[in-house]
């Protein structure tokens, strides 16, 4: 289990919070049809939002930036599959990886999510990990 720390709450904001969008931008998206059937129709133009309105948007950001570098796209998969898959098996992440054709191993998986977590906390300026209290460190 991950210790609670700035990181990690701003990492589940944008996940609770892309999960929930309809703007295809989070792991799962929204089907044609349910859009369809929440405007009963096309959907008006012209909605536009501000950029970056909310914390979790700024989160998304930084991960579009990891997923456009040459090596960043397996390590921002990585990470929209960890938070945004949080009640799935391990194995259940890594199949769906698979069928994206990203295939990876547990150690590999792990260490992509970290290259992405690293990534996401500079460009934020927060720090990645805290700091263990010294009776926790031995």
């Amino acid at each position: 289990m991950r210790r609670k720390n700035e990181l990690e709450n701003r990492l589940r904001e944008w996940a609770d919070e892309y999960r929930q969008r309809d703007d295809n931008h989070g792991w799962q998206g929204i089907s044609p049809t349910a859009i369809l059937v929440k405007w009963g129709g096309r959907p008006p133009d012209g909605q536009s939002q501000p950029e970056h309105a909310t914390p979790a948007d700024e989160v998304e950001q930084a991960v579009q930036a990891l997923q456009q570098q040459k090596d960043g796209f397996r390590a921002a998969m990585a990470l929209r599959c960890e938070y945004s898959m949080t009640r799935c098996a391990e194995e259940h992440k890594l199949q769906k990886l698979r069928a994206m054709g990203l295939p990876m191993r547990r150690t590999l998986f792990y260490d992509e999510l970290w290259v992405a977590r690293t990534h996401v906390a500079a460009w934020l300026r927060i720090p990645a990990s805290v700091e263990l209290p010294v009776a926790e460190a031995v």
